[in-house]
């Protein structure tokens, strides 16, 4: 991006390439956002996730936000760019944003005055801020704020701060309509490199020199490098590591890989018991020849028997699963109806044998 990355996601999203944004940051509203998708922390908010739209912060009635009254909000309680005015909360900053016309006044005259006249213009406003928090007029504030309207200086806000909001730096910035998003974005979707990962995880973290690697990599990349494996089209967790890691070619024929993979139960995830996982999944497990090789590819190549031998157990979504795997998905069904006592999700086999699940999930 050429600029911030929200305001980069912000407006892919506004303009329908993608379908939200992942972040934290509240800005990427201002920056034209209509989904976002909040940051989720597996520790605290297990398989949990909170979405956004800026049509329910509009339309709640303790919020009420628009675009113009979040980037009064910024602008006075302080932002990506500034720390706002001394003082000025972002309950303070709310109410303002709320009960004035401020924030639209002041984000339609950033976006339509040439420099000087909103220059002269945000003489006006300021006028009309301090007079606000000063007087509190029909007690709209519930109170005064002398000392934050003392706090307004003659620089406040400050015109570059403004362009940032209303005018970011994006792909899209001189308005090229005709701009070829498959050409400007890569929306494959590949494998990391596992052996450039090794190589920089060495060069700041000495992983190979202290012999942590393998276990690092172990507890912390492959099993998201295995989950991603299934989701390329038509690759299973063998071929996807080898094509699009080591260059090689692999049979891609589904009778391959359940030699390559088995799927030890059906359960909850990601995350333990104590996490609340509310997803269905299966636990695989997976030889992990090929993940050491890739990894250890630019490094001194030295696997030992017992690394090469030890596998490795991966939770993974069901569908992700059964889209990549239907026919081992299934035969794992039919062989547990045996156990009366494992709960899975109800399952049809259609004709051909492939797996359909669906909730409620049964006792079997």
């Amino acid at each position: 991006a050429p600029g911030e990355a929200e305001a980069e996601l912000a407006t892919l999203n506004a303009r329908g390439y993608i379908d939200a944004v992942i972040t934290d940051d509240v800005d990427a509203f201002i920056f034209g956002a209509n989904t976002v998708i909040r940051t989720s922390n597996i520790n605290t908010d297990g398989d949990h996730i909170s979405i956004y739209t800026s049509q329910t912060f509009q339309d709640h009635p303790q919020v009420c936000l628009t675009v113009s009254r979040i980037f009064l909000i910024a602008i006075l309680s302080g932002g990506d760019y500034s720390k706002g005015l001394p003082g000025c909360g972002i309950k303070i900053a709310h109410t303002i944003s709320l009960r004035t016309t401020l924030g639209e006044e002041l984000y339609t005259a950033a976006h339509t005055l040439p420099r000087q006249e909103l220059t002269n213009y945000l003489n006006t406003w300021r006028k009309q801020l301090k007079a606000i928090l000063l007087e509190n007029p029909g007690n709209i504030l519930g109170a005064r704020y002398p000392a934050i309207a003392h706090a307004i200086s003659c620089k406040f806000p400050d015109l570059t701060i403004l362009q940032y909001y209303v005018n970011p730096s994006t792909s899209f910035s001189n308005d090229i309509e005709s701009i070829n998003i498959a050409e400007l974005y890569n929306c494959s979707l590949t494998q990391p490199d596992l052996s450039t990962m090794a190589v920089w995880c060495e060069k700041y973290f000495s992983w190979y020199s202290n012999g942590s690697i393998l276990d690092r990599f172990r507890s912390r990349v492959w099993s998201s490098i295995c989950t991603r494996a299934l989701m390329l089209p038509s690759i299973g967790i063998d071929v996807g590591i080898a094509t699009h890691v080591l260059g090689n070619s692999y049979n891609t024929t589904e009778s391959s890989r359940p030699h390559i993979l088995k799927i030890n139960r059906a359960s909850l995830g990601p995350g333990p018991p104590s996490k609340h996982p509310n997803v269905w999944g299966y636990s695989v497990q997976i030889p992990t020849y090929l993940l050491i090789q890739s990894t250890l590819s630019k490094l001194e190549l030295n696997i030992t028997t017992a690394a090469s031998t030890k596998s490795l157990n991966v939770w993974i979504p069901g569908p992700i699963l059964e889209h990549a795997y239907p026919h081992l998905v299934a035969c794992f069904h039919l062989d547990h109806k045996k156990h009366p006592q494992v709960l899975l999700p109800k399952v049809c086999l259609s004709a051909d044998h492939h797996v359909q699940m669906w909730y409620p999930y049964i006792l079997y």
